[in-house]
């Protein structure tokens, strides 16, 4: 898990299907010293490992991302500008139990990340 190590939830809201979270990313963390040396940048596979988390904060469930229909990085979102952004994630509970979410990374108007895809439970 990277929750409370890897990145921080600042605020979080779940409001007529759509979570809001304000997070802020560790600078210090040993994944950013690898990725990349003198100009580190959030890994995308953390991005979406931040989503599975975020939905298993809200939900109180274990997830596993089913199939990812759409997956777009806009702009390298590098710690040495800013480590604070916002996910704003919409989702859609399925009669089958996926639950269809699409996702948006951003910094002001800056977009890091659009994202949609479907969770199963974790049995």
């Amino acid at each position: 898990m990277l929750l409370n190590d890897f990145f921080h939830i600042n605020h979080l809201s779940n409001e007529e299907n759509k979570i809001i979270a304000d997070i802020t990313i560790n600078a210090n963390h040993a994944i950013l010293k690898g990725h990349f040396p003198g100009h580190p940048v959030v890994p995308g596979v953390c991005m979406m490992e931040m989503i599975k988390e975020l939905l298993e904060v809200t939900f109180s469930k274990k997830w596993v991302l089913r199939n990812s229909k759409s997956t777009k990085y806009l702009k390298l979102f590098s710690t040495v500008e800013n480590t604070a952004a916002r996910f704003e994630l919409t989702w859609k509970d399925e009669a089958d139990h996926t639950l269809n979410v699409s996702t948006v990374l951003k910094q002001d108007t800056f977009l890091f990340l659009k994202c949609s895809g479907s969770y199963i439970e974790k049995k």
